[in-house]
């Protein structure tokens, strides 16, 4: 799977933020932890993400990776984070039936 779920950050990082239990199998430094407001929670997998590019994480040649090249809560263009929040909401819809009906 590629996602898993998308999130908007609800506050600054700040050291008064609980460090989330993950982070501390970690092996390089983070950021100050910060709170998010989960947007919607499901499974997608690569081939429906690939096409989408992200500007905030160019290649050697200065060409935008695709999204789903990255590290946990990488940060994500605009025009990527939008078609990634799509794609998982037509497919939390059709999971949940609210696909297209006769």
């Amino acid at each position: 799977m590629a996602f898993q779920g998308a999130a908007v950050m609800t506050s600054p990082p700040s050291a008064t933020v609980p460090q989330p239990a993950f982070c501390k199998k970690l092996k390089w430094p983070t950021s100050p932890p910060f709170r998010i407001r989960w947007i919607c929670t499901t499974s997608v997998h690569f081939k429906f993400v690939g096409h989408l590019r992200n500007m905030y994480n160019p290649n050697d040649d200065g060409e935008p990776h695709a999204v789903l090249v990255g590290k946990d809560g990488q940060e994500v263009s605009t025009s990527a984070g939008e078609g990634v929040v799509e794609i998982l909401r037509a497919r939390d819809g059709e999971a949940r039936g609210e696909g297209d009906r006769p």
